[in-house]
């Protein structure tokens, strides 16, 4: 667990070959800068992973972020459960890098925005983003490869996503963001090959966050029930 209280990233990546995975972060009750929580701001176009990590802020300030990409990592962003990044110019993951972005199985909650990108490309599929203000904000537009999300508002990007859709969690007033065993809308609507096939990325995400075995049809999200 990672609970800091500075005004600077908990987590700054500068060098490629990095991998962040497992931890909860906290991110504490300062302003902060778009970086985030997580900031991937490496430029040699290595590969960086950030992955089965829950992450929230302490209170909520401003400028807040959960995963910023701020540098242009080849990065892979995927079962990762951030919520609570709700108050003024806060996202969830917020994208603002030249790179392409791979952001798959993620679960996003209570944010002012889910999943922003300002520039450059990214591919997001299987994601579940729930009552933010903006649940996908995209100041241009999403690779065409982005498919399988979820939001509650009208945003999810592909034309197999769900959008205006309520995903149920297991104990969504105590942040257990889980899915409940009787929902019918991210169970086994998602995608088993999340990633472009041409894109040389080789990497095969088969468990979720708690390492559970994905099936022949994945569940949307972060965690496979």
């Amino acid at each position: 667990r990672l609970e800091y209280t500075t005004n600077s990233p908990g987590i700054s990546i500068t060098e490629g070959y990095v991998r962040v995975e497992g931890l909860q972060i906290q991110q504490p009750s300062v302003a902060q800068y778009v970086g985030g929580a997580v900031d991937l701001n490496s430029s040699g176009g290595e590969t960086v992973i950030i992955s089965n990590n829950i992450i929230k802020p302490e209170t909520t300030q401003t400028a807040q972020t959960g995963i910023g990409i701020t540098g242009s990592p080849n990065a892979r962003i995927f079962n990762n459960i951030i919520y609570g990044f709700n108050g003024t110019s806060n996202r969830g993951i917020f994208k603002n890098s030249s790179s392409l972005v791979y952001i798959y199985n993620n679960t996003i909650i209570n944010c002012t925005i889910g999943i922003q990108q300002n520039s450059g490309d990214a591919i997001i599929v299987n994601n579940i983003v729930q009552n933010c203000t903006t649940d996908y904000g995209a100041s241009g537009f999403w690779n065409s490869s982005s498919d399988y999300n979820i939001s509650s508002d009208g945003t999810a990007p592909g034309s197999h996503s769900k959008a205006s859709t309520t995903v149920k969690f297991l104990d969504a007033v105590n942040d257990d963001f889980h899915l409940d065993p009787t929902d019918t809308a991210a169970r086994n609507a998602g995608t088993s090959s999340p990633l472009d096939s041409g894109s040389g990325a080789g990497m095969t995400n088969v468990v979720d966050i708690d390492g559970t075995a994905r099936g022949n049809a994945w569940d949307i999200g972060a965690d496979e029930v």
